[in-house]
């Protein structure tokens, strides 16, 4: 959960994952906010953030999804949704909500 402008790529989250402890990007995928995805760890690698579900699940980061106070927000745009689209179809793997998802 980013704001919309606090990380804005993929590599610039990998350096954030590594800084809090992670020896590598967390998820599998990063998507930006143009839609660009980044593609993190390997697939053939557990994610670290999906608990129970690291092994069984893609992890995917869209960027954004709080807003300037760090509130739950739906602010990630079209071009977000149009490639989580696609990496759904792509990968067909079941959709897991991180807890704090914004719902």
């Amino acid at each position: 959960m980013t704001r919309p402008e606090q990380v804005t790529t993929g590599e610039e989250l990998a350096r954030l994952h590594r800084s809090q402890g992670y020896s590598k990007i967390a998820v599998h995928f990063v998507i930006e906010r143009d839609g660009s995805i980044y593609d993190g760890r390997p697939l053939n690698q557990p994610g670290a953030l999906a608990g129970k579900h690291n092994q069984s699940a893609y992890q995917v980061c869209l960027l954004g999804g709080v807003n300037d106070a760090m509130q739950p927000e739906d602010n990630f745009t079209e071009a977000q949704h149009a490639a989580l689209r696609r990496l759904l179809a792509a990968y067909g793997k079941p959709v897991v909500w991180a807890p704090d998802f914004p719902r």
